[in-house]
């Protein structure tokens, strides 16, 4: 859930969240800003086995003003309701940190833009196999696939 709250804030922001060079460096990134973590926030984390080193006091929590309003929009780039939502992600406890299950239920996804029906979603090529991944609207497509593999038999049956 950790590492969703990080991608849902690198997504929203377009820059990387806590871009760390070593592990030390990382900490430190994400101290600046959520905060250091303590006792009463996470009760756990003195016991954790490489906490062995003081980390400067980062006393507030920051994340916010990495959603600064825009000159474009009135308001921020994300609601009250997703900020929640990243702030439950990006709980430090894991006992306290939102559940994958609670997460779907969240009100974020219940505000506009409501999402679009599966049908309605674009289709992309599949690295894979060159096939699209999902059935493409276009009433032709299944007519060009047949005749692309009827084709492709032609051109083996000549030069096979």
């Amino acid at each position: 859930m950790w590492s969703l709250g990080c991608i849902m804030a690198e997504i929203l922001t377009r820059e990387p969240l806590f871009n760390g060079v070593n592990e030390l460096d990382q900490l430190d990134k994400i101290f600046k800003v959520l905060g250091t973590p303590n006792r009463t926030i996470w009760p756990d984390f003195p016991k954790l086995p490489g906490v062995r080193i003081k980390f400067a006091k980062q006393p507030f929590n920051k994340l916010r003003e990495k959603f600064p309003p825009t000159a474009f929009v009135a308001k921020t780039p994300l609601s009250e309701e997703g900020f929640d939502l990243l702030s439950r992600l990006l709980t430090y406890d894991p006992k306290k940190r939102i559940t994958a299950e609670k997460a779907l239920q969240h009100k974020w996804f219940k505000e506009f833009p409501f999402p679009k029906m599966k049908k309605l979603m674009p289709t992309y090529l599949s690295r894979s196999d060159g096939e699209r991944r999902s059935s493409s609207i276009d009433p032709l497509a299944e007519l060009r696939k047949r005749e692309l593999r009827q084709a492709e038999v032609g051109v083996g049956g000549l030069f096979g």
